[in-house]
């Protein structure tokens, strides 16, 4: 290998995950064995990683190591640190990862820009084309309304999508036409929690403020407590669900159905757009579009240090009160 360093960034996290692993079976067959390690940013020293990649196995000739949270990376000692390594990094890889699209300005500059790479998340409508050809490799059909059940269950991020459609493979033989039935049956007795299942909460009209709250403080915590998203990935979630609802206000306000249109298609979406469209009135809704772009903002600008307040704060403004910032006193009050 050209460089030692290699820099991922983006949301698409199946097409990161296949190019890291192709990064290792190429290190495989350079090396013949590798000692493999991976850490998350805040739960590890930069300079302990760079003591794992110089330690060097008297019995495995090469260690790789993955750190996720390359944003975070832009300290001064970090950076000399890193930058001193790669000077000298015997047989070692460090990959460098983020959901994020940018990292630092003076980390791109180390690493070399042959070796770097975003993966950018696919479009809706793209989405959709991912899976019906995946469906289709495996020897399966799936219907529309299955697919829009799919995106609406699962993160929608490659890697969660063959996760979910390897549970639904394993239950029905090749050739088989999945429907709609056939996904809810499989993906909800195996459900995760996602930024998907957390909007559905916030929006259950049936149940009080305080209930939807309290359910979908128990999601966050669920999510946060796993790792199984970031604060960035769920806020990207629930900001995917609200300009959805922000569209069927749209329609509505046009006279048109948003039944008939191609983003409500599924029955399940149609549900939970038109009880979330009685909780959040158009305008309401557009605050908390804004309300979700200023949280992601001051998360990124505060680390992970305050996330978990800053996010228990955020669906506390959303559910209980609308979109509506809490005022100074609330917000000593709120969580």
């Amino acid at each position: 290998m050209s460089s030692p360093i290699f820099l991922y960034t983006g949301s698409e996290i199946g097409e990161k995950e296949e190019a890291i692993q192709n990064l290792r079976k190429n290190a495989v067959k350079t090396y013949g064995e590798i000692d493999f390690y991976k850490y998350y940013w805040n739960d590890i020293q930069f300079s302990e990683v760079i003591s794992q990649l110089q330690n060097e196995n008297l019995f495995i000739p090469c260690t790789f190591v993955v750190l996720d949270g390359a944003e975070m990376l832009k300290t001064k000692n970090d950076l000399a640190l890193l930058q001193s390594w790669i000077a000298s990094p015997g047989q070692a890889i460090l990959v460098l990862t983020t959901a994020e699209n940018s990292v630092d300005k003076k980390l791109k500059d180390i690493v070399p820009k042959e070796n770097q790479k975003t993966f950018w998340e696919l479009f809706d409508d793209k989405k959709e084309e991912w899976l019906i050809n995946f469906f289709r490799k495996n020897n399966y059909a799936i219907t529309d309304d299955a697919v829009q059940s799919m995106l609406e269950m699962v993160e929608n991020n490659t890697g969660a999508l063959k996760s979910a459609s390897a549970m639904i493979f394993s239950g029905f033989p090749k050739g088989s036409v999945i429907t709609d039935e056939n996904v809810q049956s499989v993906l909800a007795s195996t459900r995760e929690e996602s930024p998907f299942t957390l909007f559905n909460a916030m929006a259950a009209a049936e149940n009080s403020p305080q209930a939807r709250f309290e359910d979908s403080l128990a999601i966050l915590n669920k999510l946060l407590y796993a790792r199984s998203s970031s604060g960035i990935a769920i806020i990207a979630g629930l900001s995917y669900c609200f300009k959805q609802l922000r569209l069927w206000h749209s329609l509505v306000a046009k006279g048109e159905m948003p039944e008939k249109n191609g983003a409500f298609l599924n029955k399940n979406a149609q549900k939970r757009y038109r009880a979330a469209s009685r909780i959040w009135n158009a305008f309401q809704t557009a605050s908390v579009v804004a309300l979700l772009a200023d949280s992601d903002m001051k998360i990124r600008a505060n680390g992970t240090a305050l996330e978990t307040l800053l996010l228990e704060k955020m669906l506390y403004e959303i559910v209980i009160k609308g979109g509506a910032q809490c005022s100074a006193y609330e917000e000593q009050i709120a969580i």
